[in-house]
């Protein structure tokens, strides 16, 4: 256990304040074990991740991919190993592949344009808040076929961010979607519809329909999964342009650069830092002797910034190629919602620079942090 592992805690608050130091010093050290957590191993490099990310015979996630956890049940699909893994996905994979996100994409637009009229009704104006955050929520709401609510935004954020600080909040938080899909689902299964919810409800899984246990943990991640990481890449774009006049000038000028500043923002903030595996074997992993059951994170953020994989990493650049970020994750487990954030962020960037060109921090706005992750707030003048 070396020095820099023995002690370092991904959630720690100084930490996700200014994680670069911490980044470096892990990656020169390599994988290491930590005394918090019961003895979690942090896996750092860009070669490190991609190797026990694909290796799906060594490492597993149905244990658990959050330290500590969400709550007490799994998070599907994202937690479960192949065979049933694959059926998961290929139950969801239709909707979520470009050819169906393309045609949410006039959704996304007219969803992105109403929020920022009704954002402009009443100044000042904060597009993290207003805008950023309730996107990505409106538009799960649309495809789950369930009322837009933005308390739904707030559920979500109390049951990641606060289950630290505040547990009882979070449990509250995570009871509350439970109880709202509970109390849907016999409409739903009587009534099915062209949505989410009724496309769980009625595939087969291993020959057979799911029970509603099952079916609500897959709603539960899928109102997570399409809210918060991607209202924080757009508010952190929008932040990055907020920052750098010259960026926001080159977007303007060259809409069909966005898609690069996309794939910049997803490596270089990393809207998941961190995901984990549990050994299923006694195993030596990039020297370390691992024991089966012992837990390991994979740092996509500090991935994302290896030298060894990105030229001057810490430099945001959207001319970079290739850009081969981990941002969605890597392998088997990748993101199945990679194609549909990435429309949501440009979709959302392009309707603000539209409406409002020139835009820039509001005189004393601040970048605040809230317990396990980066809220970047960005407000209009």
């Amino acid at each position: 256990m070396s020095e820099v592992h023995e002690d370092f805690d991904h959630n720690a608050s100084e930490f996700r304040a200014d994680p670069l130091p911490y980044y470096k010093q892990l990656r020169e050290a390599g994988t290491g074990q930590s005394k918090n957590y019961n003895g979690l191993w942090y896996v750092p490099t860009y070669a490190e991740v991609t190797a026990m990310a694909h290796n799906t015979d060594g490492f597993s996630p149905a244990q658990g991919t959050m330290f500590p956890p969400m709550n007490d049940r799994p998070m599907l699909p994202m937690e479960s190993d192949p065979p049933l893994h694959t059926e998961y996905r290929h139950m969801l994979m239709r909707e979520f592949a470009p050819k169906a996100v393309a045609e949410w994409a006039p959704t996304i637009r007219e969803t992105a344009r109403s929020l920022l009229e009704d954002m402009f009704k009443e100044p000042p104006f904060d597009l993290g808040l207003d805008y950023a955050k309730l996107l990505p929520t409106a538009v799960i709401c649309k495809m789950l076929g369930i009322t837009f609510d933005p308390v739904f935004q707030q559920w979500v954020e109390d049951s990641v961010y606060r289950r630290i600080s505040h547990p009882k909040e979070a449990r509250e938080a995570t009871d509350s979607v439970y109880s709202m899909f509970r109390e849907l689902l016999p409409d739903r299964r009587a009534n099915p519809g062209n949505d989410l919810v009724s496309l769980v409800l009625t595939s087969e899984i291993e020959g057979e329909v799911m029970d509603e246990e099952r079916v609500l943990d897959f709603c539960f991640f899928l109102l997570v999964a399409g809210l918060d990481n991607t209202n924080f890449t757009i508010r952190a774009l929008l932040h990055q342009m907020a920052i750098d006049q010259d960026l926001q000038k080159r977007l303007i000028e060259n809409p069909d650069d966005i898609p690069a500043a996309v794939e910049e923002s997803l490596r270089f903030f990393s809207p998941v830092i961190a995901l984990g595996r549990h050994a299923t074997q006694d195993v030596e992993f990039a020297g370390c002797p691992m024991r089966k059951g012992d837990a390991a994170v994979m740092l996509f953020g500090c991935a994302n910034r290896d030298p060894q994989e990105f030229e001057n990493p810490d430099e945001f650049d959207i001319d970079r190629f290739p850009n081969r970020h981990v941002a969605f994750g890597v392998g088997p487990h990748r993101c199945l919602g990679s194609n549909l954030a990435r429309v949501e962020i440009a979709i959302a960037i392009e309707e603000v620079l539209k409406i409002f060109p020139g835009f820039k921090l509001a005189e004393g706005a601040e970048t605040r942090y809230d317990d396990l992750g980066p809220l970047i707030v960005v407000a209009a003048e």
